[in-house]
């Protein structure tokens, strides 16, 4: 949506656009049925979004490597990667945003996933970073899960 090989938006988005897409991409695809979702960090808030926007969409969803909520520091951080990225570009932050998932005792999976991150569209991603920082306030996990309406359960 905003990586990868993915068409890039033009301009400011919500994470909810991203769910909405999902929903259109289901609706092209002509699949009518509940469908189980996996979400990898950004993943796991665009699942959860798909499943307060469009429930009757999810049969399952599984939510790995979320951060809880994206308050205070975290979301001030993401707004200055963004704001980082659009002055330098994604040189400038490859190294503080690579360091989390692919530490240094991983230097050969950090090197094989940098060339990919570098292949980002600096304008999609600094949006898609203030997209985050902006959030959706329904969408905060907390401590207790049993609290979140996508909490864990069995299906």
């Amino acid at each position: 949506m905003t990586s990868g090989r993915s068409e890039k938006p033009i301009g400011s988005f919500e994470l909810s656009d991203l769910a909405n897409d999902i929903e259109a991409l289901l609706q092209a695809l002509g699949i009518a049925d509940r469908v189980d979702v996996i979400g990898a960090a950004l993943g796991s808030l665009v699942g959860a979004l798909l499943a307060i926007r469009h429930p009757a969409r999810l049969r399952r969803l599984m939510m790995c490597a979320v951060a809880p909520d994206m308050a205070g520091p975290t979301r001030a951080y993401v707004a200055e990667r963004a704001e980082k990225v659009r002055e330098v570009g994604m040189r400038g932050v490859v190294e503080a945003s690579l360091a989390n998932p692919f530490p240094a005792n991983h230097p050969k999976q950090r090197a094989a996933y940098r060339a990919i991150y570098l292949g980002n569209d600096p304008a999609a991603y600094a949006e898609l970073s203030l997209a985050l920082a902006a959030g959706d306030d329904r969408v905060r996990l907390g401590s207790d899960p049993s609290a979140h309406p996508c909490r864990l359960r069995r299906a």
